[in-house]
């Protein structure tokens, strides 16, 4: 179908505008790529276009309007049990619930991410979460930990958060050497803290 290729299209000329910075372009490849897929009532399309919008907005600072477009995304992916997208979705939702502060709700998604990818198979992680799933579950904790424990005022409770930081940083630190099976700087790693984007 034509307008299923435009949209196709209309997606990875999205991507690849924001990839470059070009907001304002990529904005508007993702809206006619939305509304082309609406016109041939296809709903994975829509959803991918709600996924993508939603990496836009985010990559720009947009946090509600990229929350609504990774919500209207979920619900189809939860619809059809699509796991690797559920959980990319639910990764970058924590991320902007940590930027607008919210560190509960953040920390909330994220120890529920990891504890379901932390004693599976490499093989089923990267099928069901992405290769880079868990070690970026692990690194975002351990920075969501760092944010939460700058806003708290006593010492006990701050030491305690920083811990909980390091716990997680450092496993994901080891993680990450052993996918990769190459070193890799500890300021690398934690600059890594990054949304899914497939």
């Amino acid at each position: 179908n034509n307008i299923y290729n435009v949209s196709e299209t209309s997606i990875l000329l999205a991507k690849f505008e924001n990839n470059i910075g070009n907001y304002d372009k990529a904005i508007r490849y993702i809206e006619s790529a939305t509304q082309l897929a609406k016109s041939i009532l296809n709903e994975n399309l829509k959803a991918q276009s709600h996924f993508v919008n939603g990496i836009i907005d985010y990559d720009n600072g947009n946090y509600d309007n990229a929350f609504n477009a990774y919500i209207k995304a979920l619900a189809y992916y939860k619809k059809t049990d699509h796991k690797l997208m559920i959980n990319s979705i639910s990764h970058n939702i924590a991320l902007i619930k940590s930027e607008l502060g919210d560190q509960n709700g953040a920390l909330d998604i994220l120890l529920q991410n990891y504890n379901a990818s932390k004693n599976v198979s490499r093989e089923i992680r990267n099928k069901e979460f992405g290769s880079f799933f868990y070690t970026n579950t692990l690194i975002t904790l351990g920075n969501v930990y760092v944010r939460k424990a700058n806003k708290v005022e006593s010492l006990e409770q701050k030491h305690m958060l920083l811990d909980s930081a390091s716990i997680y940083t450092d496993i994901g630190f080891k993680e990450t050497i052993k996918e990769n099976d190459v070193p890799v700087s500890y300021t690398h790693l934690r600059a890594h803290e990054t949304r899914h984007d497939l």
